[in-house]
């Protein structure tokens, strides 16, 4: 069975609710991002030993942290805080935790900005690797609307730019559709051998930008986690619900996700 997991915060920012209705939910999976007391790595002290100690009651497996870090300009010099500061805080939990992937962005990108800034992110980005690599941590770059590396085509440019072995693609199917890329099965064919981790969330996307549970927007998941599963995808299948009401979203789309990893299976088993 492929390894299903949730973004904890979809579910409710506290993480006792999230882990216990999780635990009901038959997920030992959970992505680390956004808590009451702030994102991760910078929540209360008090959160964290709270998380520490759910940990210990709910021994379920932490897949990745999100810190959101590089979602702000390149000129920002919020930049030096996020490296000097955040970064090596996010190590530091990480190691607690026994994880070894971290989920970066691709910079900010303003209307204004027309040069190319892609190899400059780069730059950024290979830096950052390195560090990451002393730390035997993974780095997976996201593709995000409204940044510099928005869709399948731009993050491929990044990490071929960089090509490290402890670099690759958090792969977000719906923003690269959102940012106005074609995710699937275009995008897809080109970084397929790159993907090592995934966000699953759908969207309609009209007159304005409506997330909706799996299943119940434009985007062909179906198709999506079939061709993961007969390209052997091995990382985790992780669900960020992103709409509302939380709860029932989340088991909404997990449910969902479940029949399309099964049909999924089916046929790869028939091949």
């Amino acid at each position: 069975m492929q390894r299903i997991s949730i973004v904890s915060d979809e579910i409710s920012p506290d993480f006792q609710i999230a882990s216990e209705l999780g635990w009901k939910w038959g997920i030992r999976n959970f992505e680390l991002r956004n808590f009451q007391s702030g994102r991760i790595p910078n929540i209360s002290k008090t959160e964290e030993r709270k998380l520490f100690a759910l940990l210990r009651e709910y021994p379920v497996n932490i897949t990745a942290l999100s810190p959101g870090v590089f979602k702000i300009s390149l000129t920002s010099p919020e930049i030096k805080k996020q490296i000097d500061e955040t970064l090596p805080k996010t190590y530091e939990l990480a190691h607690r935790l026994g994880v070894n992937k971290i989920v970066v962005f691709g910079f900010g990108r303003s209307d204004k900005e027309q040069v190319d800034l892609l190899p400059r992110v780069a730059e950024f980005l290979l830096k950052e690797t390195q560090k990451a690599k002393k730390e035997g941590v993974d780095l997976l770059l996201e593709n995000e609307p409204g940044c510099w590396v928005n869709t399948g085509s731009t993050i491929l440019e990044i990490v071929k730019r960089i090509n490290a072995e402890n670099f690759g693609i958090n792969w977000d199917p719906a923003n690269s559709f959102v940012a106005g890329g074609h995710p699937f099965p275009e995008e897809y064919e080109n970084i397929k051998h790159l993907v090592k981790h995934l966000h699953i969330k759908d969207v309609k996307v009209g007159n304005k930008k409506v997330y909706v549970p799996l299943g119940e927007g434009q985007l062909n998941w179906k198709g999506q986690i079939r061709a993961l599963i007969q390209d052997d995808y091995k990382g985790y299948y992780t669900i960020e619900t992103h709409c509302s009401p939380g709860v029932e979203a989340s088991k909404n789309s997990l449910e969902k996700l479940k029949i399309f990893l099964k049909a999924g299976s089916s046929i790869r088993h028939e091949n």
